[in-house]
Order: C-alpha cells, then sequence, then structure tokens
C-alpha cells in the first residue's frame, strides 16, 4: 500500500511524519497488532487498541453463538449493519481524525475492517484476497439491512473491476432462473438469490453496476445462446428467455437506455412468437406483466384475446390485484380504446381489479365528446321562420351540412351546471334550437352517462352516480325533443346558461319537463313564474292539471301569480284563469285577499258563505285587504 511505501523513504532518509505514523497505527489496528509508540501518544494508543481488542472478543463471542447455518443468514440482531459496524470502527475513526492528509487511505483501511467485521475474517485476509468478487458475494449473502451500500463501498475500496462485477451478476441471475421456483430445502445457500427474491432485490443489486445496460446486453446475449443450445426443452429454455428479458429490461430501465428497452421489446415480440406456436399463455402474461410495458406490447393482449385465453390476464400468477403492475389500468384502457363495444369484457375486468371509479371516467369522457359533436347542429330561435324554411330547402341538397350559431356566451365546459335562481331576464331573451341534431349521438351519449352512474354507483360514490344519471335523463329529454320535431328544429336542453335555464324552464317546457331539467342544473325551478307564463298568459290548462297533480298550490305562489299579472296588466280571461286557481288555495285568508284584489265578486260571495267566515273577521276585516300585506 502507499503508507507502506511512504514508511520505508521516511525510515531510509530517518525521517518521521504523524500522518504516515498514524496510518501505520491504523493499520495496526485493523490487523490486530499493537503498535507501541513513545511520549504522549502512548496512553492514547494504549486506550485505543484496549477498546479494539474488547470489541473483537465481544464479536468473536457473538459468532460463536450463532448458529451454525453460516454467515450467509446472519439476522442474529435487529439492529442494522452499519450501526452493529459502528461499535467495531469507533477506535478506527478516532485515529484517523487525527490525519490532515491520507484520510482516504484511512477511510478505505476504515472500510475493508468493517467488511471483515461483518464477514468474520480477517482484515489481512480480506486484503491479500486473489478473489475481490468472492469477498462481494459473501457481503450480498449477509442478511441485514445496508448490505447494498456496503458491497458498494467494497467494490470501490479493493476495487473491483466493472466487467467482473457484471459477469458475477449475470450468473447469479442465470442460477437463479435455472434452479426456477421449486428448490429443495438446503442447509447452505449457494447463491446469493433465491427466486422468491429476485423479483424484489434485482433492482438493488443492478445498482452495483456502473453501466447497468452492460448487464442488460449480456442477459439478452445468454439468452438467446440458450435457445441454440438446447433445441430439446422448449419449454425450460421459454421459461428462462422469458425471465432473462425481464431482468434486462430492469437493466436497461434502471440505465435510461432507449436503445437497450428497443432491444428488449424486438426480444420480446420475437419470443411471443414462438410461446404462441406453443400456447405457452402463462409465459406471455409473465412477458408482458414482468417488462410492464402495456401499450407497446399490446400484441400480447390481442393474441390473447384472439385465442379465447384471455382469463389468463386475470389468473392468480398475473398479479390478482393487480395494483402493483399496473395491469389493472391498461387492460381497462386496452378494452376501452379498441374493443369499446365489449361491455361485457370491460365490467368483466372492472369487477376482477375493482376499477368502477377510472370505469366511469371513460364512459363521462365519451358523453362529453358525443354531446359536442351533436350540440354543433345549433341555431338561434329568433330566426324567422322564412330563414328556417331557407335553411331547410337548402339541406336537401346539402343534407350534411351543419348550422353552427356564433354565441356570444361561451358553452359550459360540462354538461351541466349549478345555476343559481333569481335572475331577471330579458324581454328579448332568445333560447337556441337544434337543427337537424343526430339522434344516434344523443342515445350513444345518453347511454355513456348511464353507464357512468353505474359504476359510480357500484364504487360508493352515490353522489356522482346521482349526478350522472340525471346527465342520462336530460339527454334523454333531448333526445326525446328531437324525435317529436316534424319540422327537424329542437329546443336545445344541454349545456345552456342560467338565463336559459329559467327560461325554458318557466315559458317553455311542460311540468314534468321543467322538474328534469332543474334537477339535472341544480336549479330551483320559478314556479310562480310558469304558472303566470304558461297558464294565465297562455291559457294551457293542462299545464295547471299537471301542476296540481305533482305539487301543492301554496299560498307565496298564489301570491307570485297575482304580482306579475298586475305588473303586466289585468284582462278578463287573465282574471277569471286567477280564478279557477284560488279554488286549489287551501288558505282562507288568501282567496279572500286575491279576490278582492282582483275583484272577483263570485269568489268573495263564496268566502263570506264558508266556515272560514269568523276567521276572516278576525284578520282580513280587521286589518283590511291589502295586498301587500
Amino acid at each position: 500500500m502507499g503508507c507502506i511505501t511512504a514508511c520505508r523513504i521516511l525510515r531510509f532518509f530517518k525521517e518521521t511524519n504523524k500522518n504516515v505514523q498514524l496510518l501505520l497505527q491504523l493499520l495496526g489496528l485493523a490487523s490486530g497488532n499493537k503498535i507501541e509508540k513513545v511520549g504522549a501518544e502512548k496512553t492514547v494508543m494504549t486506550e485505543t487498541h484496549r477498546t479494539l481488542s474488547y470489541q473483537n472478543v465481544a464479536r468473536r463471542e457473538r459468532t460463536l453463538s450463532r448458529s451454525t447455518i453460516g454467515s450467509s443468514y446472519s439476522s442474529y440482531s435487529m439492529m442494522s449493519l452499519e450501526e452493529d459496524l459502528g461499535m467495531y470502527t469507533s477506535a478506527l475513526i478516532k485515529v484517523a481524525s487525527e490525519l490532515t492528509v491520507g484520510k482516504k487511505t484511512a477511510e478505505r483501511i476504515i472500510m475493508l475492517y468493517k467488511v471483515a467485521a461483518s464477514l468474520d475474517l480477517s482484515f489481512i485476509y480480506l486484503v491479500h484476497h486473489r478473489n475481490p468478487v468472492t469477498i462481494v458475494s459473501m457481503v450480498l449473502r449477509l442478511k441485514r439491512s445496508g448490505v447494498m451500500q456496503l458491497a458498494r463501498d467494497l467494490i470501490h475500496a479493493l476495487p473491483v473491476p466493472q466487467s467482473t462485477i457484471i459477469n458475477f451478476l449475470c450468473e447469479e441471475a442465470v442460477a437463479t432462473i435455472t434452479a426456477g421456483p421449486d428448490i429443495p430445502g438446503t442447509t447452505q445457500r449457494d447463491r446469493i438469490l433465491l427466486w422468491d427474491e429476485l423479483e424484489a432485490q434485482w433492482r438493488d443489486l443492478i445498482t452495483l453496476c456502473e453501466d447497468p445496460s452492460a448487464l442488460g446486453n449480456q442477459l439478452l446475449d445468454v439468452g438467446q445462446r440458450m435457445g441454440s443450445s438446447h433445441p430439446d426443452q422448449v419449454e425450460k429454455v421459454h421459461s428462462m428467455s422469458v425471465e432473462l428479458v425481464i431482468r434486462a429490461h430492469d437493466c436497461f430501465t434502471s440505465a435510461s437506455s432507449m436503445e437497450g428497452i428497443g432491444t428488449v421489446l424486438r426480444t420480446a415480440l420475437s419470443l411471443t412468437t414462438s410461446l404462441i406456436q406453443h400456447s405457452q399463455w402463462s409465459l406471455m402474461v409473465r412477458l408482458l406483466v414482468g417488462v410492464r410495458r402495456y401499450s407497446e406490447m399490446s400484441y400480447i393482449i390481442d393474441a390473447l384475446r384472439e385465442h379465447d385465453q384471455f382469463e389468463h390476464l386475470l389468473g392468480r400468477g398475473s398479479d390478482p390485484k393487480g395494483k402493483e403492475t399496473g395491469l389493472d389500468r391498461a387492460l381497462v384502457h386496452y378494452l376501452h380504446s379498441k374493443y369499446p363495444q365489449d361491455a361485457d369484457t370491460l365490467r368483466l375486468v372492472a369487477l376482477h381489479f375493482l376499477l368502477y371509479s377510472e370505469v366511469a371516467e371513460m364512459w363521462v369522457a365519451d358523453a362529453e365528446k358525443a354531446v359536442e359533436q351533436a350540440l354543433e347542429a345549433t341555431i338561434d330561435l329568433g330566426i324567422s321562420c322564412s330563414t328556417i324554411s331557407n335553411i331547410s330547402s337548402s339541406t336537401k341538397s346539402t343534407p350534411n351540412k351543419v348550422y353552427i350559431q356564433r354565441e356570444t356566451i361561451p358553452r359550459l365546459s360540462s354538461l351541466v351546471k349549478g345555476v343559481t335562481p333569481g335572475f331577471q331576464i330579458a324581454d328579448d331573451f332568445e333560447p337556441e334550437y337544434l337543427y337537424n341534431a343526430s339522434i344516434d349521438l344523443l342515445t350513444q351519449a345518453m347511454h355513456s352517462y348511464a353507464h357512468a352512474a353505474q359504476y359510480y354507483m357500484q364504487d360508493q360514490q352515490l353522489a356522482t352516480a346521482v349526478e350522472y344519471s340525471r346527465h342520462a335523463e336530460l339527454v334523454a329529454l333531448q333526445t326525446a325533443h328531437v324525435r317529436r320535431s316534424a319540422t327537424g328544429s329542437s329546443l336545445r336542453l344541454l349545456r345552456l346558461t342560467p338565463a336559459a335555464v329559467k327560461y325554458i324552464t318557466t315559458r317553455l317546457l311542460s311540468v314534468c319537463e321543467a322538474q328534469l331539467v332543474g334537477r339535472a342544473y341544480s336549479f330551483t325551478v320559478d314556479w310562480g313564474t310558469a304558472l303566470y307564463q304558461q297558464y294565465v298568459k297562455n291559457g294551457d290548462e293542462s299545464y295547471l292539471t299537471d301542476y296540481l297533480a305533482t305539487f301543492k298550490l301554496s299560498p307565496e305562489i298564489m301570491l307570485e301569480v297575482v304580482k306579475k299579472l298586475e305588473h303586466d296588466g289585468i284582462t278578463k280571461d287573465r282574471r277569471v284563469r286567477v280564478a279557477s286557481m284560488l279554488v286549489h288555495v287551501e288558505e282562507s285568508d288568501i282567496v279572500y285577499r286575491v279576490a278582492s284584489q282582483l275583484g272577483l265578486k263570485s269568489t268573495i260571495d263564496k268566502c263570506l258563505a264558508s266556515a272560514y267566515v269568523p276567521y276572516l273577521k278576525d284578520t282580513i276585516f280587521v286589518k283590511g285587504c291589502t295586498f301587500n300585506d
């Protein structure tokens, strides 16, 4: 070592150097030899040597008390390896702290001493060992936390060539894969990995290589040579080749080598062809799940589906829950993108992996897209009948032409949005109409929203499920309006502004339709305005009948109707309709007040002839019948 050469030079010239002396002391302590010193350093050196000697004795006593299984199963303590070795190296670190130069050499001595202590080997044996990779292998066999970092430090301290490390890891991986999962119980471990540890610890072992892609290339080379050397053992060769490809992909991924990953994908494609010829479906699933590049390797799913072997993807050997490998979402995406009509298989996969929410989101996206396309055929209600007629005649020659209104208000990003009631609608407000809207697109959107609601319900997202079920109802209502339109023009109900919602629910829709639209937009329908506009003003008697079949005519609604009547102007027909509404109001004081305000003599006479006269004398007759009271 360098410090020995420096010591010889100093002795030749009869010179001394404190740093060289400290390094010699460090070597002596690590080797277990007592180095005599003179002067002030003697006392410190004696205490240090005594401490180190005590630690060596304690280590040997623990070594003798362990099981005879071997150093590969050194799990005698829950303490981490770094904490355990810290007891041995404290004396060495104390000496090294006095150095002003040569600190890297001291760090190397301490590191080698740590390895020797952990393996119960002498420091001299470790330093002069002819095959350093054997020491690395012994360290990796330790079942302690911190082993990987100790192995990396050892590789740099000895040092061990990277080519040797790559060959070593390749041999270990091949040995583990060759043995397979079914190995008899042994008392002496002859490999650093067992089958059940390959998946968990391989990625840590890769970090021992400075260039993991070199290890990946070597694994692929072994896999290619294996097929030609064992032509009579096709099943075993395929099994080992699949595992080697997976481990090579881990190496290239760790190295971020796109070229290497491309080589793996080409090798996987070639290997899949052979697997299909020999009907080795489980190995195909293992290859797909092991590499985890589902988009690039979707041909495996295609092959399994074509040969009616899709259930292998849902089997026990392919991660049943699919969470760790990402197989669950990959299958859902695959089925939804390539086979959107195969709802049964998609439902089967969703039930298996419990991915209800993800499937629901896909259905919602489909519904939104269909609605967006259907709403492209939008025209303004303000267009005159002659204009609509011209549009109708022009579409006979160009039936696929779509007329789009230039909207001054941007459309909402979702199908519906909560609306706050209470705002005023301009008298000249004009809603939009759809012209020749596609029934197929609307039907598709309705079914998609219904599917989404179903899956959200299965995912226990009840509020979201109710929301999208109302979306489906709204689209169904829009479809019904399109179907019953004789002119091809139908009222637009989807993605409305707040003003449009209030306008159509109070002026253009029936009671049941207004209820449905109100629920879809989280909007409280203004029933007072609706009754006034559609019954009192326009004379639609069926509207009042439908309303009374669903709701009770409350005093608040009745007074709201009367206010609007006085605002717009009282006519004979409107007065008669209000009188017919008062028949259905149970509160006698409200009936008498409204009748007096509007001069409805017959209604007043009925009130005075009823059993409520004493109550009216105590209330209305005392206060008067001012309408604003």
